[in-house]
């Protein structure tokens, strides 16, 4: 009996903690996050088949 209520106690755990990261995902694909990037160089690379 102990076995069973250790392993549901440890399902429960493991299931909290998958849909607390799913709601900060989807927080974040709903909501949007701002990512702010610096270009530091842009070199133009010509085409020779054109």
């Amino acid at each position: 009996m102990i076995i069973i209520r250790t392993f549901g106690v440890i399902l429960l755990l493991l299931g909290l903690f998958l849909a607390y990261r799913l709601s900060k995902d989807s927080r974040l694909m709903l909501f949007g996050s701002k990512i702010k990037a610096d270009v530091i160089g842009i070199d133009s690379v010509k085409n020779k088949f054109a």
